[in-house]
């Protein structure tokens, strides 16, 4: 770990979360002053804030960004992980994730994410660049993961070890294939993989229930029980046909993508 005075000490990963992308080191050193903690639950939209990281790397460490509060609780799809992030438009750029989010008190708010880098697709299917989209883990829900993680090293999160992108009625009629959730990638020896369920598949119902948004998709697959089984319906190559998937782990999963293939049906 390498502290603002430029000393350093050696840590060590006590547990961490894929899913929200949290982890808890330990570093055993004297005089460090902890950030405050806020809360969460009372930011609202048009709040000022202040992000603070190293976008690009050490030679712009600790650069603080202003915005304002755009949305509280925005389901997005990050890496293939969707959660409900504070969505601010302060400029968060790569080095930044893992930097704090902080209020006009300079409190914890949020730990900084991602950014959304394209806003979707014109009518030529060209892609729209996004700006002012920053996206932050709000601090309530990461302080629970904190706690566990120092409490057990573990946090148990139901999945099958896929990421997945919606194809809505649009986008179903320009390619030709059916409306339903694209299997983007699959983790390799997770579930899924063990299952036989590949990239380019489109799921098209999941225990009877018809597949439309990927954030109804997660949400119910993470509800399960590890060990659980999801009954999938798909699509490959213009045939259909049933799996039947084991949930797993997704912290003890991993997160190497099968081959480091990507699906490309709609492309």
């Amino acid at each position: 770990m390498k502290f603002i005075d430029g000393s350093s000490a050696p840590g060590q990963v006590i547990g961490a979360d894929s899913k929200l992308d949290v982890a808890v080191v330990y570093v055993e050193a004297q005089g460090l002053t902890p950030l405050a903690l806020g809360s969460s639950a009372q930011v609202k939209v048009g709040d000022f804030t202040v992000a603070i990281g190293n976008p690009t790397g050490e030679m712009l460490a600790d650069t603080a960004t202003f915005g304002i509060i755009s949305a509280t609780a925005r389901e997005a799809n990050v890496e293939g992980q969707v959660n409900s992030y504070i969505q601010t438009d302060a400029a968060i750029n790569p080095g930044s994730s893992g930097g704090p989010l902080l209020d006009m008190s300079g409190k914890v708010i949020g730990i900084t994410s991602a950014k959304a880098l394209y806003a979707g697709y014109d009518e030529y299917g060209n892609m729209i660049n996004a700006e002012g989209i920053g996206y932050a883990i709000p601090i309530d829900e990461a302080m629970e993961v904190v706690r566990e993680l120092i409490t057990t090293g573990h946090v148990k999160r139901p999945g099958i070890g896929i990421s997945v992108v919606e194809i809505d009625q649009t986008t179903a009629e320009m390619y030709q294939v059916p409306q339903g959730i694209l299997v983007y990638t699959v983790t390799e020896d997770g579930p899924a993989h063990v299952a036989d369920l590949r990239i380019n598949d489109v799921i098209l119902s999941y225990d009877g229930i018809t597949a439309g948004a990927t954030t109804d998709f997660v949400a119910y697959v993470g509800a399960m029980e590890v060990g659980d089984q999801v009954k999938l319906r798909i699509w490959r190559d213009g045939q259909e046909q049933e799996l039947y998937v084991t949930v797993g782990d997704l912290n003890q999963i991993g997160t190497k993508i099968l081959n480091d293939e990507y699906a490309d049906l709609l492309d």
